[in-house]
């Protein structure tokens, strides 16, 4: 849990910019993954096994930030290049557009696997 709250902070912190960079897309995609990441602990607590086979079968808390912040790399470059290709920042629509797959997948993920582990998860 400590580690997916230390991810989401970090997820939210950024460098000095004259014009803020943090959407509502990049907040929630900070949210959901340290949601999935916790709920997702929770649930290996509880014996659960990972469902992605890119994770492993019990993945560490750590592994999952990895993922997820590789994720937010991914998503952030394409971001940039659309933005370039337009030679224009992206309004919040356009960004929440691209993010919502991602996005809506991990806040599912979340609630899955609150349901995986009720009725003792956190």
């Amino acid at each position: 849990m400590r580690v997916a709250a230390a991810f989401f902070l970090v997820a939210l912190t950024g460098c000095a910019s004259v014009a803020p960079q943090a959407s509502p897309a990049h907040i929630w995609f900070g949210a959901s993954a340290a949601g999935d990441i916790a709920s997702s602990q929770a649930a290996f607590d509880r014996g659960a096994t990972e469902q992605n086979p890119l994770m492993g079968s019990s993945p560490t808390a750590l592994k999952m930030a990895a993922f997820k912040g590789g994720g937010w790399v991914l998503m952030r470059t394409l971001e940039d290049a659309l933005e370039r290709d337009l030679g224009r920042p992206l309004n919040k629509w356009q960004q929440f557009l691209i993010w919502l797959p991602i996005n809506a997948f991990q806040t599912w993920a979340t609630f899955h696997n609150h349901g995986v582990c009720r009725p003792a998860c956190p």
